[in-house]
């Protein structure tokens, strides 16, 4: 039996062109089978869940061995599949959990990115499990691809919103295999992740019709984007520009420039944060939008969100903003808003026509 002459996922680093020469050739599965998902993580050996969340099915090379001890409150009414590689970059996969809802799935999928402080790996993922978006959307009947976009550490934001597109082209080019409908795909993100999520949302890549790889010829559009709490405009967070520059968070210094903070002038670091900044890219033509935020929040002020969605507004984009009355990041009680984002993506993704 022949060996598949195309990459099994997206090599994020590496030119369409290099692909498609022999010295690229990926021969890890049969060719009838290259237009199918790649096979799951194989079960390990005496590891059974009883009940999902996994809280933690790989070993954590960069956590304490007790950091994943503690299992994440949620109903677990899915199916989790873990650690499902949407591309490579560098010669490391990029992963993402796909949680299938226990019933009545509905044929659409959203995906959800995971970061917070602009990290991600299996400790945030429990931590977002924990906020009960994912309960909420596969209650509703949602399929959600729950995206590790990658950390600070490691990438820039540019580099992390890239991920995500290679994340959608994968999560379309496998629609029919999770049975979803590849043009109504949903994107929903928390503080870092609702950034980023964001910023993808707001600048999708065209389409390659002509590409060999199949995962090229889908667009990264998205039909409707759900966020909490995002940074939206990092030349005006609290009275002035976020500082890139503070001593608590140096890894946040990578987000502007992927070699990291070095001696740029001030008006090059206002140029990479304008960059970023969801706020600054609205050009008009956006899916819709709803923002959720709370007034007392004292990490990301809630003016980010209420100037998001004003500029939203004003661009002709339709956007909603939900206002939570309080103080949190997130709040006591965040679930009801949870419920209200699954029932607003239904009703988004349900009535697009396009």
């Amino acid at each position: 039996m022949s060996a598949a002459r195309r990459p099994a996922v997206h090599e994020v680093n590496t030119p369409k062109r290099a692909m498609g020469f022999p010295g690229n050739v990926c021969r890890t599965a049969p060719r009838r089978f290259a237009r199918t998902l790649p096979a799951l993580p194989v079960p390990i050996e005496g590891f059974r869940p009883m009940s999902y969340p996994i809280p933690e099915p790989v070993e954590q090379v960069d956590r304490p061995r007790g950091a994943l001890r503690v299992r994440p409150r949620s109903q677990g009414n899915y199916i989790q599949h873990c650690n499902v590689v949407y591309a490579e970059t560098h010669g490391l996969g990029l992963v993402m959990d796909i949680f299938e809802p226990a019933q009545s799935p509905n044929g659409l999928a959203i995906v959800d990115v995971i970061s917070g402080a602009w990290h991600s790996d299996r400790v945030r993922m429990n931590e977002h499990i924990g906020l009960g978006a994912i309960d909420a959307f596969c209650e509703a009947g949602f399929t959600v691809l729950a995206v590790a976009p990658g950390s600070a550490s490691l990438f820039n934001a540019a580099r992390m919103v890239k991920h995500l597109h290679a994340a959608i082209r994968f999560a379309k080019n496998h629609a029919a295999t999770w049975k979803v409908d590849p043009d109504r795909l949903g994107i929903f993100g928390v503080s870092a992740g609702g950034h980023l999520a964001a910023l993808t949302a707001l600048a999708p890549e065209p389409a390659d019709p002509r590409a060999r790889l199949p995962w090229y010829k889908h667009d990264t559009s998205i039909a409707a984007a759900g966020l909490f709490f995002p940074p939206a405009d990092l030349l005006e967070y609290w009275a002035g520009p976020f500082d890139f520059r503070r001593d608590s968070e140096p890894t946040l210094a990578r987000m502007l420039f992927e070699e990291g903070m070095g001696e740029q002038s001030d008006a090059e670091i206002a140029s990479a944060a304008r960059a970023i900044s969801p706020l600054h890219q609205i050009q008009g033509g956006h899916p819709p939008f709803l923002v959720a935020h709370a007034t007392g929040d004292n990490i990301v002020p809630y003016s980010q969100s209420r100037r998001f969605v004003a500029a939203l507004t004003a661009a002709g984009v339709e956007a909603t903003l939900l206002t939570h009355d309080g103080d949190g990041h997130p709040w006591r009680g965040v679930d009801r808003e949870c419920n209200q984002m699954a029932a607003w993506f239904a009703e988004m993704l349900s009535t697009r026509s396009d």
